[in-house]
């Protein structure tokens, strides 16, 4: 007996069909994409990580780690500035580059005195022995990278050569507690001035540097001869006052004390 279909049930029966093959195409096709775009990030990644540069390195919020070997940027340590050491310093200690610069670079300079402020700008003198028969105490102004030569006053120790009055040197100077190079205010100014000491017999005569009246100058002890420029008798600078101690007796006792006084307007010294 042959069976028998109904047509219309044979139809319904197709379409069913069809829609359920759909269906499994579409999850598949579905299946298929996630499993590439799965399988292209993990190329990525891959290709990523093998061809980044060397030390770089990958951070996943937080602070950046800087890599191996890389210094910081951050707190640097502090800089002397240029030409200038955080010790420097003169009056017979390290110099400062500029003043150590030029002091090397000169011809016969030596010992260089404190650095002071004249006028708002860092001064210094320095002893000059330019010849056998000349010396000369130059004045300069400092920066940290340079210093300018602003006077160069020369020097005619009496009977014409420095073995005469050659600068005070450093033995001399640590034995009889004398300082080669004074500074302090004795013309009244406002401004520091410098008293240099040189060699004698029996003391320690000095001159007096001063730009009182705006021009650097040796100042003299005369009013009438302005080649009178040393003090003998051991100059000191005392509380802001010129001193010179001189014998007021046999073995220089008792010892007299003179003060000199800076005479404006005249431009010279007077002792009281």
């Amino acid at each position: 007996m042959s069976e028998q279909h109904d047509p219309g049930r044979l139809e319904e029966l197709l379409a069913e069909a069809k829609r359920r093959g759909g269906t499994v195409r579409r999850n598949r096709r579905a299946a298929f994409g996630g499993g590439l775009g799965a399988l292209l990030i993990v190329v990525l990644a891959v290709v990523f990580f093998t061809t980044r540069p060397t030390g770089t390195v990958l951070h996943v919020g937080g602070s950046p780690t800087p890599p191996a070997g890389a210094t910081s940027s951050a707190s640097p340590s502090p800089v002397a500035p240029p030409g200038r050491s955080p010790s420097a310093a003169s009056g017979g200690g390290s110099l400062p580059g500029s003043l150590a610069a030029f002091v090397s670079s000169t011809a016969g300079a030596g010992y260089a005195s404190p650095i002071v402020t004249v006028d708002g700008v860092p001064t210094a003198v320095v002893e000059v022995t330019k010849s056998t028969t000349l010396e000369s105490i130059d004045v300069v102004s400092l920066t940290d990278a340079a210093a300018t030569l602003e006077a160069s006053l020369s020097l005619t120790p009496t009977g014409g050569a420095i073995t005469d009055f050659p600068f005070l040197n450093a033995a001399d100077a640590q034995a009889t507690g004398a300082v080669r190079i004074a500074t302090g205010d004795v013309t009244g100014d406002g401004q520091p001035d410098f008293l240099v000491l040189f060699e004698a017999a029996d003391n320690s005569p000095g001159v007096v540097l001063s730009n009182d009246g705006g021009t650097w100058r040796l100042v003299p002890f005369s009013a009438t001869d302005p080649t009178m420029i040393y003090l003998g008798q051991n100059p000191k600078i005392s509380g802001g006052h010129l001193t010179a101690t001189r014998c007021g007796g046999p073995a220089c006792a008792p010892s007299i004390t003179l003060t000199w006084t800076y005479v404006r307007p005249g431009g010279y010294f007077t002792s009281s």
